[in-house]
C-alpha cells in the first residue's frame, strides 16, 4: 500500500536526484564555480586531495561529539574528497561520522541511512569490526525508536560477523544490547543468556574489570522480575564488589539501593533498612538526580514498616512524598502514597488510609496519562523537527547555489530552469498527496479520541459509585466491613488500571471485573441481589478479546435501576453464547452476551428517577450506544446492541433484557482492533 511514509521517502529520493543533476551541470562550468559549491573540486592532484583529507579528519576529531553541526559539515566535505580519491575506507568512515552527527541532531532516519552506507563500504574492504560498530549504532537507533525486531536483526548480524574477534569490546557491547532487546520482548531466559555471555566476554578482555558491572546489575533486575530474590541478591552483590574495586560511587549507591529492595522483598527488613541508608547517604554526597533518592527513600520507608518502626516509616515516607512533589516525580508520588496507605492500614487509621489510597489512585492514573502524552508528543515533535530541518536544508542549498556568480551558457540556464520547473511540479504533487494523507490520519485520530473518551468516562463513574459504598461503612463506623470492601474495591481498581491503556481486553478479565463488582454490590446491599452466570462455551485464558468495560456498565444498570428498586431485591443473570454467521466469503464467529434482570422495568425506573432529588449518575445505556455507533462506522460492522422489556400475560413488567452481539477478536488479529480503536 502507498502510505504517507512511502510518499515522504520517495519525495526525499527525488529531491536528492534532482539536486545531484543541478550540481553536475554546475560542476561542468568552471573551476571557480566548483570551489564555491563544495570547496573540493579545485584540487588537481592526489597529494593535494590527501592533504585536504587529513585536514578535514583533524577538524572532525576536534568537533566529534562537541558540535554536531560542525561535525556534519566537515564529515560531508570529507565524504566528497574521499569519493574523488576513491578511497573506500575513508568513504565508509565519512558516512559513519555523518551518521553520528545526524544521531546527535536527533535525525534518526538520516543517521540510520548513513550508518548503513558506512557498513556497506566497510564490507567492500572486509573490515568486520567497523561493520559491527556501524551496525551496533543502527541497532541502538532502532531500539530507541521501539523497533525492536529490526534492532535484534542488526545486533545478531554484528555478532555473526565477529565470530573471529570475540575479545573485542564491540562484541561485548552487542551481547549487552541483544539482552536489552530480549528483555523488552519479555524473553527473560534469552536476555539472561546473553548477559551471562557478555560477562564471559568482558572477563576475557584485558583491563576490563568494570565490563561485568552493568550485566550483573541487569541480571539482578531480571531475577527480581522473576521473584528469584536470592539470585537477584547474588548478582547485585557481585556488582557492588566490582563497583567498590573501581571506587565507582554512583554504581556503588545503585547496587546498594537494589540490594535493599531485594532484601525488602525477601522480608529481611533490617537489612533493607541498612543498605537503603547507606545508598541514600552516598547519593546525597555525590549529588545525583532526585529520583534516585526518592526511589531509595521509598524502599527505606517500606522496610521500616516491615520492622514495625511506624514512626520512622512515617517520617521517611513523608520526606519521600515532599521530595517527589517538589521535583514533580509522578511515579514517586504514586508509590509513596501507596506505602502511606498501607502504613495507615497497619496503624488502623482508616480515614487517613482512604485519603492516601485516593491519592495513590490519582497519581497512578496520572502516570499512565503523562507517559502516553509524552510518548505521543515526542513522536509528533520528532516528525515535525525532521520535516522542518529538511525544508531548511533544502532552502539553504538553494540559497547557496543562487549566490554562485559565474557565466553560464544559455543552454545550461534552460536545463536548470527545466529541472526547477520539474522540481516544483513534483513538489506540488507530493505536497497535495501528503496533505490528503494528513487529513485522513487526523480523521482517524479524532475517531480514536472519541472512543477513548467514551470508554474512560466509565472508569471514574465506576470508582465514584464504588466509593459511595465504602463511605457508608466508614460513616457507620463498621471498620471490619469497610476493610473487606476496600480489599474488593482495590482488586477492581487494579483491573481497571491494568486495562486502562488497552482498547480490547480478554473476555475472562471482563467477566472477572463483573464478578468483583457484584461482590461489592452484595456487600453494600446484602441479600437484595442474586447473581448467576450461564457460559455455554469454554473461555480461554487469553486470545478472546472484547472492547474494554463493555459489559460491566450493562450489569450495573440492571442492578441500580432494575433490581434495587424492588422491595425484596431481585435477580441478575449473565448468559454468554458463541455463535457463527455464514457468509459467501467466510464464517464469522461472535459472542452473544445477554444480561437479564427481573427488576421493575424501564418505564417504572424512569418514573422513580424523575421523582428523586439526588439522581444516580447513569451513563451505561447512552455511553454504550455511542461506543457501538462509532465502532460500526469505523469497521467493527457486526456489533449489535438492543434492549427488550419483559412483560407477563397481564402486561405487567417482569424486568429487562439487554442483548449485545460482539464479533470474536483474536489476540493477533489487528484487522478490526486497529481500525475500531
Amino acid at each position: 500500500m502507498f502510505t504517507f511514509t512511502n510518499l515522504n521517502s520517495a519525495y526525499l529520493v527525488v529531491m536528492h536526484i534532482i539536486l545531484y543533476l543541478i550540481l553536475s551541470l554546475s560542476a561542468s562550468i568552471s573551476a571557480n564555480a566548483q570551489e564555491k559549491l563544495s570547496g573540493l573540486l579545485a584540487f588537481q592532484s592526489d597529494n593535494t586531495l590527501l592533504k585536504e583529507q587529513k585536514r578535514l579528519d583533524s577538524l572532525i576529531d576536534k568537533f566529534y561529539k562537541k558540535s554536531y553541526d560542525s561535525l556534519l559539515k566537515y564529515s560531508e566535505l570529507a565524504l566528497q574528497v574521499a569519493k574523488l580519491r576513491k578511497d573506500t575506507f575513508d568513504i565508509a568512515k565519512s558516512y559513519h561520522y555523518i551518521g553520528i552527527a545526524n544521531e546527535g541532531k536527533n535525525k534518526k532516519t538520516e543517521a540510520i541511512e548513513n550508518l548503513l552506507n558506512a557498513a556497506k563500504n566497510y564490507e567492500h574492504i572486509k573490515d568486520s569490526i567497523n561493520i559491527a560498530i556501524a551496525l551496533n549504532g543502527v541497532g541502538a537507533l532502532y531500539e530507541d525508536s521501539n523497533n525492536y525486531e529490526e534492532a535484534l536483526k542488526v545486533y545478531l548480524k554484528g555478532i555473526d560477523l565477529l565470530k573471529n574477534h570475540k575479545t573485542d569490546l564491540i562484541y561485548y557491547s552487542l551481547y549487552n544490547n541483544v539482552s536489552n532487546v530480549y528483555s523488552s520482548f519479555g524473553h527473560t531466559e534469552k536476555a539472561k543468556k546473553y548477559l551471562e555471555e557478555a560477562i564471559t566476554i568482558g572477563n576475557s578482555i584485558k583491563n576490563s574489570r568494570g565490563l561485568s558491572l552493568a550485566p550483573n546489575l541487569n541480571l539482578g533486575n531480571l531475577s527480581l522480575d522473576e521473584k528469584n530474590y536470592d539470585n537477584a541478591l547474588r548478582y547485585y552483590l557481585k556488582a557492588l564488589k566490582i563497583a567498590d574495586s573501581l571506587n565507582y560511587e554512583i554504581r556503588i549507591a545503585q547496587a546498594k539501593s537494589n540490594i535493599a529492595y531485594a532484601y525488602y522483598l525477601k522480608k529481611e527488613y533490617n537489612k533493607g533498612v541498612k543498605y537503603s541508608k547507606e545508598a541514600i547517604d552516598l547519593y546525597k554526597k555525590i549529588k545525583v538526580e532526585p529520583f534516585y533518592i526518592i526511589s531509595t527513600l521509598h524502599t527505606l520507608g517500606v522496610s521500616y514498616v516491615g520492622t514495625k518502626q511506624y514512626r520512622n516509616a512515617e517520617n521517611v515516607l513523608q520526606d519521600c512524598l515532599s521530595s517527589a512533589k517538589e521535583n514533580k516525580f509522578m511515579l514517586g508520588l504514586e508509590v509513596c502514597n501507596q506505602a502511606m496507605y498501607e502504613l495507615r492500614q497497619k496503624q488502623e487509621k482508616f480515614d487517613e488510609a482512604l485519603f492516601y489510597y485516593k491519592e495513590y489512585v490519582k497519581y497512578k492514573d496520572s502516570v499512565i496519562n503523562v507517559e502516553t502524552v509524552k510518548q505521543l508528543n515526542a513522536i509528533e515533535s520528532e516528525k515535525m523537527l525532521s520535516e522542518k530541518n529538511q525544508e531548511i536544508s533544502e532552502l539553504s542549498e538553494e540559497k547557496a547555489k543562487s549566490e554562485i556568480n559565474i557565466k553560464k551558457e544559455y543552454s545550461i540556464y534552460i536545463g536548470i530552469a527545466v529541472i526547477i520547473a520539474i522540481l516544483l511540479l513534483i513538489g506540488f504533487w507530493f505536497y497535495t498527496f501528503r496533505n490528503r494523507a494528513i487529513i485522513a490520519e487526523n480523521k482517524q485520530k479524532l475517531i480514536e479520541s472519541e472512543l477513548h473518551a467514551l470508554r474512560n468516562q466509565m472508569n471514574p463513574h465506576f470508582i465514584f459509585n464504588a466509593l459511595n459504598g465504602v463511605q457508608n461503612y466508614i460513616l457507620k463506623s463498621d471498620t471490619y466491613e469497610a476493610y473487606n470492601y476496600i480489599i474488593k474495591f482495590s482488586e477492581s481498581i487494579r483491573l481497571i488500571l491494568e486495562n486502562s491503556k488497552k482498547s480490547f481486553i480478554e473476555l475472562h478479565k471482563e467477566m472477572e471485573l463483573i464478578r468483583i463488582y457484584i461482590d461489592l454490590e452484595k456487600l453494600r446491599f446484602r441479600d437484595k441481589i442474586e447473581y448467576s452466570e450461564e457460559i455455554n462455551f469454554e473461555i480461554p485464558e487469553e486470545g478472546m478479546l472484547v472492547p474494554a468495560m463493555i459489559l460491566q456498565p450493562i450489569v450495573e444498570n440492571a442492578i441500580i435501576h432494575g433490581v434495587l428498586n424492588r422491595k425484596i431485591g431481585g435477580k441478575v443473570k449473565v448468559t454468554l453464547d458463541k455463535n457463527i454467521i455464514h457468509s459467501r466469503s467466510n464464517e464469522e464467529y461472535f459472542i452473544t452476551c445477554t444480561v437479564e434482570d427481573n427488576g421493575i422495568g424501564r418505564e417504572a425506573s424512569s418514573k422513580i428517577k424523575q421523582q428523586k432529588i439526588d439522581k444516580h449518575l447513569s451513563l451505561a445505556t447512552t455511553n454504550t450506544k455511542q461506543r457501538i455507533k462509532i465502532l460500526k462506522e469505523n469497521g467493527y460492522s457486526s456489533i449489535d446492541y438492543k434492549i427488550e422489556d419483559l412483560y407477563g400475560s397481564n402486561k405487567k413488567a417482569l424486568g429487562t433484557r439487554v442483548i449485545l452481539q460482539l464479533p470474536i477478536q483474536k489476540k493477533n488479529d489487528t484487522k478490526n482492533t486497529n481500525n475500531a480503536y
